[in-house]
């Protein structure tokens, strides 16, 4: 039997949340005695065959002024205004309706409020789910009622595996998806300095152990069978003696902290009382911020059906099915994600889960449809999933970071029984220098909101846990000019040609105007002495420090520094056309580049594992990948390993690797999901103008909305203008040094 003791605020939300049409006079029942303190007279009035517009009135010694409305209804403005009208025409002299509801509605209502005073001379009083919330503990009546609603609505829902075969996953095995519910709960409530493989086995045992109590226990037998049967590529005998060392462990905690019971004599375990009160408490608070995800989606699919002419308000079918398709493609993406990064440790080699990957799942999810606006529907998917893992709201943030993060857990158990040997092998100090490409965003997202700077908490998060961040004297250099063109582009008044500087397309973009964008740049730099400005700004907000690389490169092999030049001159040479370069200056970004490809490479360590060398280069420059290789034609088997490492292995890493413990909990939870690399393609002026006018026309619209609604508006343009390259973000910086000889007439 529940007890108020054990009554959450989660777990009220939940039957709060869980109640439908079909628990209609139950919530009747609720709301009558959350009102009974602010209401003496409550009269019902409701029926199924008809309420005359209310379903609970107030009576008073004369007629009536004031009426209460119960309902559980989603589509809520549409019933307060039939109730609104049916009262105004039945009782003229009504003043109030209090509208009680489940729905959480809050600011929403404010012009439907204003709506009814002016039309119908009715004032409103919402009384919604968080009101229901703020009083669940006010007095005993009420504490009560919370807790007898939560025993009839949510006891029969946690029982047994309802809420984990309910979550879409790509995993078909109602084990593993149980696995992946369980190793969240052990990875968010698990201390840093616990070794991975006693993490993870230990979430495995809570997972076989899910159904178990008292009265339903599991022999040791059954439990290390049940273990193996997750893990069907381990060794069975190791996988049996790390089954062995997490029952003893979970079993001989402190009494109050035993998170599983032994009967000895019996030898059979099962949860604790105390685990399993948790366990519910994990699923209502994941399924809760499930339900937040959905309406997330929701939102996106709503802004993105307009730019692909994907009318998905056609019925709430239609809409409900795109949510399901896209969450599903989403959930592959994490799992992806987990997947790619296990296979990185395992092999030495890292290819980023980009969204070329994204494209193929949605492909998959597209197969055998045959729907007439098939590519319009999977393009919506597509920006609605990728919108979503590069940019998620506050409230689903920690929702998805624990779902890959078990993903990849469950990537490293099916890897290898002895996961934390496995991680070991990757650097525990390290020293990173920065590209230009990887700068300008870090720069940019001083224009967002701080939940959404990606790279700046990517940066927090590796310094506190001992990684120090450099840039040559080349890549400031580049800076500079970028920070200086895009000034320029500001007050050009001719035709420009090429693109726009990428700051000033992130400025316009965040839903700035173009009156205050030298402002914006004079904060981290002036005009007299621009590169010491600009050193000390990223040292002092960034704690990246200036440090060259030219002796390491002077130190090279002949034959290694050559074969590096050519490859990256051949690099550039490339995009010499389309960025309008002078040879002078395409000579001077490659040797930009060589400095820290090659300047890397000889000063790092020896190291028989390719993740256990302690110096990088981080870039988003998707060509450097790709040097490696083109050294291989040249040099053959002495061929250096690739020192380039991507934002997203760093996240992973800073997640996973041996620097975990070190990282506080709140920064690890700010980790990125996936690094969007922002606006990485030109952007021409008549795109610009675009987002003039979608600015002035959403002006009213949040910071968050009013930034995807540019950037969908943007995308449009482009798509009918046919301004898009392929050069990304490097192709924006090769333009760099030509600051002043850009193309203005």
């Amino acid at each position: 039997m529940t007890t108020t003791m054990t009554l959450s605020r989660s777990r009220f939300a939940f039957a709060l949340r869980e109640l439908g049409p079909g628990n209609w006079e139950r919530f009747e029942q609720l709301a009558s005695t959350f009102l009974s303190g602010d209401f003496d007279h409550i009269r019902t009035m409701a029926s199924p065959s008809g309420d005359r517009g209310r379903d609970a009135q107030l009576f008073t010694t004369s007629e009536p002024t004031t009426f209460l409305q119960y309902s559980v209804t989603k589509d809520w403005k549409t019933k307060i205004r039939e109730t609104a009208k049916r009262i105004r025409e039945e009782f003229p002299d009504a003043s109030l309706l209090v509208y009680v509801t489940n729905q959480t509605i809050g600011a929403e209502v404010d012009d439907l409020r204003g709506e009814l005073r002016q039309v119908r001379s009715l004032h409103l009083d919402v009384r919604d789910h968080s009101w229901f919330l703020e009083r669940m503990h006010k007095d005993r009546q009420r504490e009560m009622a919370a807790v007898e609603l939560a025993r009839e609505v949510v006891d029969p829902i946690v029982a047994g595996d309802g809420l984990i075969d309910r979550r879409p996953s790509p995993l078909t095995s109602l084990e593993q998806r149980a696995a992946v519910v369980h190793l969240d709960l052990q990875w968010a409530n698990e201390k840093r300095d616990k070794g991975l493989t006693k993490t993870a086995f230990e979430a495995l045992i809570r997972s076989v152990l899910r159904d178990t109590d008292a009265n339903r226990r599991m022999g040791r037998d059954d439990v290390k069978k049940a273990v193996r049967a997750l893990l069907p590529s381990h060794d069975p005998n190791k996988a049996d003696r790390n089954t062995e060392r997490a029952l003893e462990k979970l079993s001989t905690r402190p009494q109050g902290e035993r998170l599983i019971r032994h009967w000895q004599k019996q030898d059979e375990f099962c949860l604790s009382h105390e685990e399993r009160i948790r366990l519910d408490e994990h699923l209502i608070e994941a399924d809760l911020q499930e339900q937040a995800l959905r309406s997330e989606i929701e939102e996106l699919i709503a802004d993105f059906a307009v730019e692909f002419n994907v009318d998905a308000n056609v019925d709430k079918q239609s809409a409900g099915d795109l949510v399901e398709r896209s969450r599903r493609v989403l959930e592959a993406f994490l799992l992806g994600r987990g997947e790619a990064f296990v296979s990185a440790v395992r092999s030495g080699q890292y290819e980023d889960l980009d969204f070329r990957d994204l494209q193929d799942l949605v492909i998959k999810e597209m197969n055998g449809r045959t729907e007439k606006n098939a590519s319009s529907v999977a393009g919506v998917i597509e920006k609605v999933v990728r919108e979503v893992v590069t940019r998620p709201g506050e409230a689903t943030r920690r929702h998805l970071k624990g779902l890959v993060d078990a993903y990849t857990l469950l990537a490293f158990l099916r890897e290898t029984s002895d996961v934390q040997s496995f991680v070991q092998k990757m650097f525990s100090s390290g020293e990173i220098w920065l590209d230009t490409s990887l700068l300008l965003p870090l720069l940019s997202e001083r224009l967002v909101d701080e939940d959404e700077r990606q790279y700046t908490a990517l940066l927090a998060a590796a310094r506190e846990a001992g990684l120090q961040f450099f840039l040559t004297d080349g890549v400031l250099e580049e800076l500079e000019r970028q920070i200086n063109k895009a000034k320029f582009y500001s007050v050009s008044t001719g035709v420009w040609e090429g693109s726009v500087p990428f700051l000033y397309v992130a400025y316009i973009t965040a839903g700035q105007t173009r009156d205050g964008f030298h402002s914006w740049l004079d904060e981290f730099m002036g005009s007299e002495r621009a590169m010491e400005d600009l050193a000390e700004f990223i040292v002092e907000e960034y704690g990246i420090q200036l440090r060259s690389l030219a002796d390491q490169v002077a130190r090279a092999q002949d034959d290694l520094r050559h074969a590096v030049q050519e490859a990256w001159i051949e690099v550039h040479e490339k995009r010499r056309s389309a960025a309008r370069l002078e040879e002078h200056l395409t000579r001077r970004l490659a040797n930009h580049d060589v400095e820290n490809y090659l300047g890397v490479i000889v000063h790092r360590s020896g190291t028989d594992n390719h993740f256990g060398y302690t110096s990088w280069w981080m870039t988003l420059d998707r060509a450097a990948h790709g040097i490696e290789e083109m050294l291989g034609e040249r040099l053959g088997r002495s061929t250096p390993r690739s020192p380039v490492m991507s934002p997203d292995f760093l996240s992973s890493y800073l997640a996973f690797g041996p620097v975990r413990q070190k990282l506080s909990k709140d920064n690890e939870q700010r980790l990125p999901i996936t690094l969007s690399q922002g606006m990485t393609e030109y952007f021409s002026p008549e795109v610009l103008a675009e987002a003039e006018r979608i600015r002035q026309d959403a002006a009213n619209l949040s910071g968050r909305r009013l930034r995807r609604r540019l950037r969908d508006g943007m995308d449009k343009a482009r798509r009918r203008i046919g301004d898009l390259t392929k050069s990304g973000l490097r192709g924006a910086v090769s333009c760099t040094n030509s600051e002043h000889t850009a193309s203005v007439r």
